[in-house]
């Protein structure tokens, strides 16, 4: 008799009923020690039916267990790529961000975010530049600033960002938009 507290507890098969699809079991009668081609090995059964001891810990109301996790986790997990501001903040990048004095989305990049930086040197466009993350890269993009956008990588000459064309950014890069400098870190 299956037991009714649990709904999810399912009841053996019937005596006599095969538990691996496709192998025949011994006919009657007759005894059968040889194995069957994809029986499971002795000792191991394809299907029971059991029940949990209670449990000793702090249990939820609901009797439901969560396990933490983080959804959308890359999968070079721990690594993350962000700037740090002039102030010291810092900004993760997990997706496309557009930043300028007054950011503002291009219809082909509805889902980026906006940071509005506060550029007192008044050298950030309103709308001056994109990070985006491609392939576990970061990139920058000029959209037609009036300062320009250039990345200095250590060891590197700076580069000046053409507008229409992204650059690659590298952990302990600068990148300055105008006059506004911002530091590559990667986590």
């Amino acid at each position: 008799m299956p037991d009714q507290s649990n709904p999810f507890l399912i009841p053996p098969p019937p005596p006599g009923m095969p538990v691996v699809p496709g192998v025949q079991p011994p006919s009657p009668g007759r005894p059968d020690s040889s194995p069957q081609v994809g029986a499971p090995p002795v000792g191991v059964s394809t299907s029971s039916t059991s029940k949990l001891p209670p449990s000793t810990g702090p249990a939820s109301p609901s009797g439901i267990i969560f396990f933490p996790s983080t959804p959308g986790a890359p999968p070079s997990a721990g690594a993350a790529w962000h700037l740090v501001l002039p102030d010291g903040s810092d900004l993760p990048i997990v997706k496309a961000v557009f930043i300028g004095r007054d950011p503002a989305r291009t219809p082909d990049r509805p889902g980026a975010d906006v940071r509005p930086i506060d550029d007192p040197a008044r050298s950030l466009s309103k709308t001056h530049a994109l990070l985006e993350l491609d392939a576990g890269s970061l990139w920058v993009h000029d959209l037609n600033s009036t300062n320009g956008v250039v990345v200095a990588a250590p060891g590197s000459d700076p580069i000046i960002v053409q507008s229409g064309v992204r650059a690659v950014l590298t952990p302990d890069a600068e990148v300055r938009l105008g006059s506004y400098v911002m530091r590559v870190q990667r986590t």
